[in-house]
């Protein structure tokens, strides 16, 4: 994952507001992305920093919703 885009994955504004279940959607992916590859006992086999851009990207979506719920923060930025 690129260190220029500090966006989530599931950023979406729509007309009627922004949408919480697209970032929660894209939360429950990466989870169970990391499940799996963890089920198959690989996680030792990603690249040195892996898990931890998973778990980044994982916080952002999560972060997002979040921000969603409480502000209507369309852009799911900070608030």
């Amino acid at each position: 994952m690129s260190n220029k885009t500090q966006s989530p994955l599931g950023w979406s504004a729509t007309e009627g507001g922004p949408d919480v279940s697209i970032h929660l959607d894209a939360a429950q992916k990466i989870a169970g992305t990391l499940m799996t590859i963890d089920g198959l006992k690989h996680l030792d086999a990603l690249p040195e920093g892996a898990v931890c851009t998973f778990m980044i990207m994982l916080e952002r979506e999560l972060s997002a919703a979040w921000r969603i719920l409480e502000n209507g923060d369309l852009q799911g930025g900070a608030s």
